[in-house]
């Protein structure tokens, strides 16, 4: 079962989730408020450094790049636990659901993409991001796995921090490259939470994880 905390961020992320839906399909200005504020925030930090890093970073979790990490990091966790449950939940979040509800989302609400010049190559439209949610099913199933394998609360803690922040940083990069609000973002992050927490339940329907 779920940790209470859990349920509760998910049903925080389900009504955050549709409230930036309904917001982006209706056109309602709080959304053109909350992205012209974040966009403006990031224009002071702006530089040949940041371009640079934010363009690679963005870049590793393109679609071939994603495949190739959870096929690899699949073989390491069936290798090591040899628990084809625990490897499945990992790989179906991370290629499968990431991307199969990511397109079905973005054909419904077709969002038209910042007409910004973008950093890097982008297809399809633009909400809801799916590297934020790639990111957010890649990293919360790792998360997720971490709680259920590794005994020391210290390397647990330590691990989780990192890929917490790893999560932030791809969502942040997509925005930074211009091919993504940061409502696209937020989404994103939103309902790949939402599916994680479905799909744990589906897979560890017994498993409390603190």
């Amino acid at each position: 079962m779920l940790s209470k905390t859990q349920s509760r961020w998910a049903a925080a992320a389900t009504i955050l989730f549709f409230f930036l839906l309904i917001g982006v399909v209706l056109r309602l200005n709080f959304i053109s408020i909350i992205d012209d504020i974040i966009i403006n925030g990031i224009v002071p930090i702006r530089s040949h450094f940041f371009n640079s890093f934010f363009i690679k970073l963005t870049n590793s979790l393109n679609p071939i790049p994603t495949v190739i990490i959870a096929l690899i990091l699949s073989l390491v966790l069936q290798l090591w636990q040899h628990k084809i449950r625990i490897t499945l939940f990992f790989l179906l979040n991370s290629t499968l659901i990431a991307g199969g509800i990511n397109n079905l989302v973005k054909n419904l609400v077709n969002r038209p993409r910042p007409t910004v010049h973008h950093l890097v190559l982008a297809g399809s439209s633009s909400f809801p991001s799916g590297h934020a949610m790639t990111a957010m099913l890649l990293g919360g199933s790792l998360i997720v796995i971490l709680n259920l394998l590794v005994k020391n609360k210290n390397i647990r803690y330590l691990l989780t921090g990192l890929i917490i922040i790893w999560i932030f940083l791809i969502g942040f990069s997509r925005v930074y490259v211009h091919v993504h609000y940061p409502t696209d973002v937020i989404a994103g992050w939103c309902l790949g939470f939402i599916c994680l927490t479905i799909s744990q339940k589906i897979f560890f329907p017994s498993v409390n994880n603190k």
